[in-house]
């Protein structure tokens, strides 16, 4: 979590008063998350990390989203610590896919439109045992340019909208496991609509007994 990173901040409180705070200091948490609301942050020092030894994303395709969620969990689960963790539905690779043709001029799609997983690694022998790693749920493996493709893209979740008019349905924030059920319902919403939503999601550890949590990005056109 970007917390993690933070040592000290300055922050101008809706009275005017300016604090310090320091790593130590718990109320230093409050101010993630609430976009302003309760001060302005002026000044943040936050923790290098050495530069990665390598650049190695893998992106492995699924048939069913419930494969997609049960690779995920076993990933967390079986200790692996990927710098990035990803997941895109079938929709937003038909997005990805036209983008690219527009982009390139080439016909040919740059992925398969299916569930898919983006993972990245900085460290190689993270990376080496999550290729050796044979107890994951099975997966179909990305060409590696696809991978490489998707990494290089990921600051851009909202680029459709070079399509067309979009917009963002929702950013929410909750457990891996409740993600099936919560796209199931949205989806149901917008087809009363005629319209196709768009999944992207981040994953990062709860720090709790779930696991994981997943920020949703859900989008249209």
């Amino acid at each position: 979590h970007l917390a993690e990173s933070v040592l000290a901040l300055s922050v101008v409180l809706p009275s005017g008063e300016i604090w310090t705070l320091e790593r130590s200091d718990r109320r230093l948490a409050d101010f993630f998350g609430c976009e302003g609301q309760l001060g302005l942050m002026t000044q943040i020092t936050l923790a290098l990390r050495p530069a990665p030894v390598q650049s190695r994303p893998f992106l492995h395709y699924f048939d069913r989203e419930t494969e997609a969620f049960a690779f995920l969990e076993a990933v967390a689960s079986r200790g692996h610590a990927p710098a990035h963790l990803a997941f895109y539905d079938a929709s937003r690779f038909r997005e990805e896919n036209a983008l690219f043709r527009d982009k390139t001029g080439f016909k040919e799609d740059i992925v398969e439109e299916k569930s898919a997983v983006l993972l990245h690694f900085d460290d190689p022998v993270a990376a080496e045992r999550f290729g050796m790693d044979a107890g994951l749920p099975a997966s179909r493996p990305a060409k590696a340019m696809a991978g490489r493709y998707f990494w290089s893209e990921r600051f851009y979740p909202m680029k459709a909208q070079r399509r067309g008019p979009g917009m963002l349905a929702s950013e929410v924030v909750m457990p891996l496991a409740r993600l099936g059920s919560y796209l199931a319902e949205a989806r149901r919403l917008a087809r009363r609509f005629g319209t196709e939503l768009a999944c992207e999601a981040s994953l990062h550890k709860s720090g709790g007994p779930a696991g994981l949590d997943a920020v949703v990005i859900l989008s249209f056109l």
